[in-house]
């Protein structure tokens, strides 16, 4: 294992828009049209205001980048067991900055099926048919 130095930080970096474009490609899944922002320092954000989605195709919107990242982590700490340690803190530090999608998920899987979502700047606001 390598020891933590400063190229471990361009793992984090890396993860942050990657993360993103797969909120991204499960926005598009879906038929919506994301787009892209920054919160400096660090956040960066992927939205679809005024868009609706069925609940379940939200919860895949939100949970899209933690499945992705962690299985292709362990993958290609399995493949690779040489830049692991790389891996690892750029799959933990998306884990970590997962944290609020899975708030949400948790919050929209208390409520019926039938719910529409909306992505806000903020947030999401729930829609009953």
């Amino acid at each position: 294992m390598a020891p933590l130095g400063g190229n471990q930080h361009c793992g984090l970096y890396t993860i942050l828009p990657l993360h993103e474009v797969i909120h991204a490609a499960a926005f598009v899944l879906w038929g919506g049209r994301p787009y892209f922002g920054t919160r400096l320092p660090y956040a960066l954000y992927c939205g679809a205001k005024g868009q609706l989605f069925h609940r379940n195709q939200y919860l895949v919107v939100g949970l899209a980048p933690l499945v992705v990242i962690t299985l292709a982590g362990i993958l290609f700490t399995l493949v690779s067991p040489a830049l692991a340690s790389y891996t690892i803190l750029a799959t933990v530090g998306n884990i970590s900055g997962s944290a609020g999608d899975v708030w949400a998920v948790r919050r929209l899987l208390r409520l019926p099926h039938s719910i529409l979502v909306e992505d806000t700047a903020v947030g999401y606001r729930v829609w009953q048919l």
